[in-house]
């Protein structure tokens, strides 16, 4: 974003874009949600206060190295985990109630959502394989 603020913390309609996440998580969990910082993007403790709780990623290692940092400071009564990305500021919230009714009915060890992506550059791939119906990243 060739920007000195991290780009969670970027503004659309006069909030972060993180806050729109952390409330859609609240929302479909009714809790607070664990954000992840590391030091170079400690700035979004300041502009989330205390409405989120926080795990540290000392050093910045990738999403699955977040996931880790998060789930050391899970509450030992969470039995559900919803992973998000702070730059997603569009999420639905009715989507991830979707998504975890969905998980629950087929108790299914995880669930995903994906978007088609009609020129997905540099994003992540899910690879559907339509002969078995398996996915592949």
């Amino acid at each position: 974003m060739k920007s000195s603020v991290p780009k969670l913390l970027h503004e659309l309609a006069g909030r972060p874009m993180v806050a729109y996440v952390a409330d859609a998580g609240r929302s479909a969990t009714g809790r607070p949600p664990i954000v992840v910082t590391s030091p170079a993007t400690a700035t979004v403790r300041d502009a989330l206060g205390d409405s989120v709780d926080y795990a540290l990623q000392a050093v910045p290692r990738g999403t699955g190295d977040a996931v880790a940092a998060a789930v050391a400071v899970l509450p030992e009564d969470v039995d559900e985990v919803i992973v998000l990305i702070g730059d997603a500021p569009l999420l639905d919230p009715a989507l991830l109630d979707e998504l975890l009714e969905e998980r629950r009915l087929d108790q299914a060890a995880i669930a995903i959502v994906a978007v088609d992506a009609i020129e997905p550059g540099a994003l992540g791939r899910v690879i559907r394989d339509e002969a078995t119906g398996r996915y592949s990243t």
